[in-house]
């Protein structure tokens, strides 16, 4: 058989599995993303040896372009999630999300680069920018489904929604959103096969526990110290569970896979791809992992300060 007929009887077997299981797994602590990852590691060179994305062409451009692609189907996801007017009702969070959150993590996974491996400036704030903006794909695990519904604000899902594939001017409707689901999983999933098929495990080993250390301290420190600091000043944030939610689940994926690509492209620098590669599966791991049970103790936790406030008297 095939490299081709492997990959695509893999692939679509495993959406296809997916699609049939997807309310029992978001139910648990591995999310999709997590299972096609880690079976594309399964088949990688690195383990199994069945597919090797080297001899299909060029590494590059097939993730670069089939990163395009899975961000363009992303976004048209978050665009049937965001209310219609959602944008410009919400405008002030927005900006200051986009203006001054975003700059701050650029700047905190940058220096973090810097600091921890000691790459040169422009190379680790290179770095910094490619893993900063909130991924549409990832994210979709984490605002969609009936755990997140059940759970989760409307005002935060649309919230870091809207973060990750500014959109206005769409129509939310539940039927759409069930149909949207299952074409997002089915073209979406591939994507994170084909990372697990190519990731550079030599490389990561080079970097020792500098390389470790980095993917945490990213994770904890890129996003929430700023939600943190300008919380005060973004309206749609009510209370600290809000906070910290929103603090936390701002995950890393395909947008930026497209990013160190694209700079691979035009720079030629590797330490994008390697670097960047060991964020975003650090990232792919700790937000999948945490989605439910973060969910689960958000939706306890608002629930039970609800019952706690005094009942109005009716006289």
């Amino acid at each position: 058989m095939s490299q081709l007929n492997i990959a695509l009887v893999t692939i679509g077997g495993l959406v296809l599995i997916l699609g049939l299981v997807s309310g029992p797994i978001r139910r648990t602590y591995i999310s999709a993303p997590i299972v096609a990852l880690l079976l594309g590691i399964l088949l990688s060179p690195a383990v199994l040896g069945l597919l090797d994305v080297a001899s299909w062409g060029k590494q590059e451009t097939i993730l670069e372009e089939a990163a395009r692609l899975t961000i363009a189907i992303g976004l048209m996801g978050v665009a049937l999630r965001i209310p219609k007017g959602y944008a410009p009702q919400h405008w002030w969070s927005l900006a200051v999300v986009l203006g001054l959150v975003m700059p701050l993590m650029w700047l905190s996974s940058g220096l973090l680069v810097y600091w921890l491996l000691g790459l040169p400036f422009w190379v680790a704030m290179l770095i910094g920018a490619v893993v900063t903006p909130t991924d549409p794909v990832v994210s979709t695990d984490i605002v969609t489904g009936e755990l997140a519904h059940q759970n989760i604000p409307a005002r935060l899902r649309h919230l870091i929604s809207t973060e990750s594939g500014l959109i206005a001017n769409a129509s939310e409707k539940a039927e759409e959103e069930e149909v949207q689901e299952a074409i997002n999983r089915f073209f979406t999933l591939p994507i994170f096969v084909l990372l697990g098929l190519v990731l550079p495990w030599q490389e990561w080993l080079q970097l020792g526990w500098k390389g470790l250390l980095l993917a945490i301290a990213v994770l904890l420190l890129r996003r929430l110290p700023a939600i943190l600091v300008l919380s005060p000043v973004m309206t749609r944030l009510k209370s600290v569970p809000d906070v910290l939610f929103m603090g936390w689940f701002g995950p890393i994926g395909v947008a930026a896979l497209y990013y160190i690509h694209l700079s691979l492209h035009h720079t030629g620098i590797k330490d994008v791809w390697v670097v960047g590669s060991l964020i975003i599966v650090a990232s792919i791991v700790a937000h999948g992992i945490s989605a439910t049970p973060l969910s689960q103790l958000y939706g306890s936790r608002i629930q039970h300060k609800n019952k706690q406030r005094p009942k109005a008297i009716v006289r």
